[in-house]
């Protein structure tokens, strides 16, 4: 009868331990689709989306990939360097010149935002006519539009609300940020106003190394 049960407890244990092992050790949070966690670090240069609307409306999602029925490209790159966030991103940048080490300025359909130490969630200042906080943390948006025409941020904030350490791999960290922004944008180039500002509101979601 001893033996029975000795042969029932182990039986068990080993169904348990089979079931265990079944379990993924490290599973991957569950992420939307234009978020691509690769499954190695190694040369990863970033996904997300940035929505902008009101005076400008732009919309990148994705990593950069190339659109073949409009010979175009969009998507969002960047990288984070000791606190600093930098999210390149295209919004329809025609092929034949993305695929060059030169965009004529009247072609180009691209931007950047950017943070200076500013990673953490919180809210920083954002534009050129704002001063950064005692810590140094400043965010700013750029667009270079087909015409050619350049928008900056001139005066509003940034939000991260979330920053999520998602994946690492030896020295490198993959983080997923998350925000909004809004800001006045001080716009210049063919036909636009030297007196008139773009009030644009935005949202941000990156997965990004470090």
């Amino acid at each position: 009868m001893k033996g029975y049960a000795s042969y029932v407890i182990a039986l068990v244990l080993t169904v348990s331990l089979w079931t265990c092992g079944k379990k993924d050790p490290d599973p991957q949070p569950q992420l939307p689709g234009y978020l691509r966690i690769p499954a190695t670090l190694t040369g990863y240069v970033g996904s997300g989306r940035i929505a902008i609307s009101g005076g400008l409306n732009l919309l990148a999602e994705g990593p950069e990939a190339q659109d073949a029925s409009t010979k175009t490209y969009t998507g969002v790159s960047g990288k984070i360097v000791i606190g600093d966030i930098t999210a390149n991103f295209t919004v329809g940048q025609p092929r034949a010149y993305k695929e060059t080490s030169f965009v004529p300025d009247a072609y180009k359909s691209s931007g950047q935002l950017l943070t200076i130490h500013a990673i953490e969630p919180g809210t920083y200042p954002m534009g050129f006519e704002t001063k950064p906080t005692p810590t140094g943390a400043q965010a700013d948006l750029i667009l270079n539009l087909p015409g050619p025409q350049l928008y900056q941020a001139r005066n509003g904030t940034l939000t991260i609300a979330e920053s999520t350490l998602i994946k690492t791999e030896g020295v490198d960290k993959l983080y997923r940020i998350q925000g909004t922004f809004q800001t006045a944008l001080f716009g210049t180039g063919v036909g636009l106003p030297s007196t008139k500002d773009y009030a644009v509101t935005g949202t941000f979601d990156l997965l990004l190394l470090e």
